[in-house]
This record gives C-alpha cells, structure tokens and sequence, in this order.
C-alpha cells in the first residue's frame, strides 16, 4: 500500500513540475512576445521622431531632400519591422500600420521629392510634418498602453 502510495505521489509531483514548467513557458513566451512588441514601438517611435526633425530641417534649409528621403527610408523599414512585431499579436493593428505606412509614403513622395519649397509645396510639406506629429502621439500612446499592461502583468 505503501508502494502505491509514494508511487501516486512520485506521479503527482512529476505532473506538477511538468505543469508550472508549460505555465512558465508559456509566461515567458507571452512577455517575450509583449517585450518585443515595446521594443518595434520604441524603434518605431524614435525614428518618427527623427524623421519629423529631418522634414524641419529641410523646411528650414538646413538638410537636404537626400537625408530627409534617408530618414524615411529609415523609418518605413521601422514600420516593417514594427508591423511584423505585431502581425501575429493584433491583426487590425497591423493593417492600420500598414495603411499609415502606405499613406505615408505616398504624402512623402508626393511632397518632399518634387518641392521647390514655395507656395502649396511647403504647405504640404507642413501637413506632411503635423501627420508625422499626430503618428508621433498615437505610437506614444501606444507604447503606454503596453508597459501598463506589462505593468499589471507583473503585479499578479
């Protein structure tokens, strides 16, 4: 009776250790996955943010189209690389990045690369600026809402 009985609890112990290693895992892959997401938003959000500097710039003659055209380069590949972050985390979230991008990057070229900075060509240069801006605000906002839910995530 004794036999069955360690045996039961050498069982009970072994399944156990089996279950809080799968719930660990899967707690690690979860916050791996939440951590890599806050890291393609901090990328993302600091190369708007130097993009946005790079088209003041310009607007004022102090760069040229090529480092502004190179910013953007650099923050269209942070798109790509935000969006991959979070294609399997949000759907919706990830076709809304993409649609930015794609809008984006059309307003960029229609702008920037065909400006003679006079008239409606800065004013669309400006407009181009202020989306940057109001990106710059819904990433932030973003960025935000992740580290408060990696926050409640660590109080349990």
């Amino acid at each position: 009776m004794k036999k069955k009985r360690s045996l039961f609890v050498i069982i009970l112990l072994i399944i156990t250790i089996i279950s809080c290693y799968v719930i660990d895992v899967a707690i690690q892959k979860k916050l791996t996955r939440k951590d890599a997401e806050t890291a393609g938003i901090e990328l993302f959000y600091k190369q708007v943010e130097l993009t946005t500097n790079q088209v003041d710039s310009f607007i004022d003659g102090k760069v040229s189209r090529d480092a502004v055209q190179s910013g953007v380069d650099y923050l269209l590949n942070a798109y790509d690389q935000y969006t991959v972050l979070t294609y399997s985390l949000d759907l919706e979230d990830s076709r809304h990045y993409q649609d930015v991008k794609y809008s984006f990057w059309h307003q960029y070229w229609n702008t920037v690369t065909n400006t003679d900075l006079s008239g409606d060509d800065l004013m669309k240069l400006e407009s181009l600026e202020k989306n940057l801006k109001e990106i710059l605000n819904e990433v932030s906002s973003e960025e935000a809402k992740l580290k408060e839910e990696i926050a409640k995530y660590w109080v349990r």
